[in-house]
């Protein structure tokens, strides 16, 4: 057992005392990141990514129908189709 001998203790003891707030956020960030997953097992991000393609493509369906049916577009519907970034261009229309 020559390498125990060898050990110098006291800078093992100091980087275990430097180390120890990094090792206690490293505990903290995963227990935070276990509490905010979905029930479904998906990430925050992917869920709404996939609710913001549920509505471009119900935007897109309603937009065919009302074409067809020739409904009229409240103004107030542009506008604030113009606040969602990228709406447009998915529904064909120019910006």
């Amino acid at each position: 057992m020559v390498v125990a001998q060898a050990v110098d203790w006291t800078n093992v003891l100091v980087a275990l005392i430097a180390g120890t707030p990094a090792i206690i956020a490293a505990i903290g960030v995963y227990n935070v990141h276990e509490k905010i997953k979905t029930p479904s097992g998906k990430s925050i991000g992917k869920q709404v990514e996939d609710a913001l393609h549920v509505a471009l493509a119900n935007n897109m369906h309603l937009n065919a129908v009302s074409s067809k049916v020739e409904a009229l577009v409240p103004s107030e519907a542009v506008q604030e189709e113009t606040k969602v970034p990228g709406l447009n261009e998915a529904n064909g229309h120019a910006e």
